[in-house]
């Protein structure tokens, strides 16, 4: 669970219990009471019932074992991550009831809120308030009257697609999430031509999800007339609108989809572009980063990038990459500015972990933006940590041997490769790792490789119904989390050896 969502949040008690596991899980170990009631600023007795409620809601997911009285420890169960904890805790709260019938479009009148929500006008209307109060950065708000969103639907989308981003899970809005994916990836991956744009798997199927719920409601966008008449001039798009268009009437047969929506999906695509360097084991056709359109553009990114903090030769990977992403983002703003927002946890690991690199990027952006240059961004942090991670992604190690991991990702831009980049230094050299972005994972595919361990940053639903060691890490992998990669990796290869050498 993210900041966006904590933010949103008036309710105390959750509050508290987001603190709690946090503080718990990332100070691996037994935690005394005084140090808890210090660091949350509560009471003792207040401590004790948090974690009496915790211990019997979340039995299924957790324990909290008092191993002396005063003392506690945290122990999550084998496949679950704290991101899952949280998020099963966020479901149930009122800000997220209130985003969901708003998304929804029911068209709930004041009292109808009040009956479902089961609470007093004075207490909805102060969360709409303080919800309206951190909507207004992504440009949007909530009525308080018939509940809705108010704003352009394109910035509606954009912050859904954030708020649902920090659960993790793909299928949170549809059911039918990933095969609806799976089959737009296949069809789109069938173009004409070569060498085709690489999706990550979980943002095109939790952007499908949203853009299906906002169909069937009837909410569209509507783009600038020359902005639309640009996009239908691109080679690509003709093909793409033949495939959109028949994919989209799977979904709804009776339903006319306004050509402007398919513009806009086609563009929105870009935002599920991965920059992940690696040549999959599970795919064999050739990826770009980018589109070739906007060519007016090119000359000034790579002015840009050329005097980003550090030096990177015109066919270095990363270049290569920065330059996609830039390209793409300035392609999106075009749609909505929310598109340049990231992560805060990756903004604040970025500028705490690469400090200078971070600023400079920063620096660099807002003189650009100064000077009046066609390349402007609102959200200069965002765009820097983005950058910063693809800049600052760490050297490919080369060696792969016997014990297999599947590891499955979703990230912002430049998340995906660095963390694979990382979990390549921090593996021990004798596991070898297949990534996957493209789609989901079938039965198949483990028999194929021979897998010993899936590793994921968002829920993979069909984990439960495998016999192989499965573990959810959190969206950026803490130290914890490789810890506990580190322990499992060893011991699943050492009953792996001694398997080997008994059946030898």
């Amino acid at each position: 669970m993210d900041s966006l969502f904590k933010s949103l949040q008036l309710d105390k008690q959750f509050v508290r219990q987001h603190d709690l596991l946090r503080y718990m899980y990332a100070n691996n170990g037994t935690q005394t009471t005084q140090e808890l009631t210090s660091i949350l600023n509560i009471s003792a007795p207040t401590l004790r019932a948090e974690l009496s409620y915790l211990k019997l809601e979340l039995k299924e997911y957790l324990r909290i074992i008092s191993v002396k009285k005063g003392e506690f420890v945290l122990l999550l169960e084998p496949t679950v991550s704290i991101d899952e904890v949280l998020s099963f805790l966020a479901k149930s709260t009122l800000v997220y009831r209130i985003i969901h019938h708003a998304f929804y479009v029911h068209q709930f009148s004041q009292l109808q809120m009040l009956r479902e929500l089961g609470v007093s006008r004075t207490t909805y209307l102060r969360i709409l308030t303080h919800m309206n109060g951190v909507l207004r950065k992504y440009h949007i708000s909530l009525s308080s009257g018939v509940l809705r969103f108010i704003g352009k639907e394109d910035d509606i989308r954009t912050f859904l697609f954030y708020f649902y981003l920090g659960f993790g899970d793909s299928s949170i809005i549809s059911s039918t999430a990933d095969q609806d994916a799976r089959d737009w990836l296949h069809w789109n991956t069938s173009e004409r031509f070569r060498k085709q744009l690489r999706y990550n798997h979980f943002r095109a199927a939790l952007w499908l999800s949203i853009v299906q719920v906002r169909h069937r409601s009837k909410t569209f966008v509507t783009l600038d007339r020359s902005f639309l008449q640009e996009i239908q001039q691109h080679k690509v798009y003709q093909h793409f609108k033949l495939v959109a268009t028949k994919l989209l009437q799977k979904y709804y047969i009776s339903l006319q989809i306004p050509e402007d929506e398919i513009a806009w999906i086609y563009v929105v695509s870009l935002h599920c572009v991965t920059y992940s360097s690696t040549n999959s084991d599970l795919m064999e056709t050739e990826f770009l980063y980018h589109r070739p359109e906007d060519a007016t553009i090119v000359p000034e990114i790579k002015e840009f990038i050329r005097r980003g903090p550090i030096a990177c030769h015109d066919l270095d990977d990363r270049n290569l990459r920065m330059f996609a992403f830039l390209k793409n983002v300035y392609s999106l703003s075009k749609l909505s500015k929310n598109f340049e927002l990231s992560l805060p946890e990756l903004i604040e690991y970025m500028r705490s972990t690469y400090s200078k690199v971070f600023y400079a990027w920063v620096q660099l952006l807002e003189d650009w933006n100064c000077s009046g240059q066609q390349l402007c961004f609102d959200s200069c942090e965002s765009i820097a940590a983005c950058l910063t991670t693809i800049l600052m992604t760490p050297e490919k190690p080369s060696s792969l041997v016997p014990m297999r991991v599947l590891f499955a990702l979703q990230g912002a831009p430049g998340l995906d490769e660095y963390i694979l980049q990382i979990s390549k230094l921090i593996l021990s050299k004798d596991v070898h790792i297949h990534y996957f972005f493209e789609g989901t994972i079938y039965k198949e595919q483990l028999e194929q490789f021979d897998v010993d361990l899936i590793l994921s940053n968002y829920d993979l639903h069909f984990t439960k119904n495998i016999q192989l060691p499965y573990l959810r890490l959190s969206r950026i992998p803490t130290a914890k989390d490789w810890e506990v990669v580190k322990t499992m990796t060893e011991t699943l290869r050492m009953n792996k050896s001694i398997h080997s050498m008994l059946v030898g």
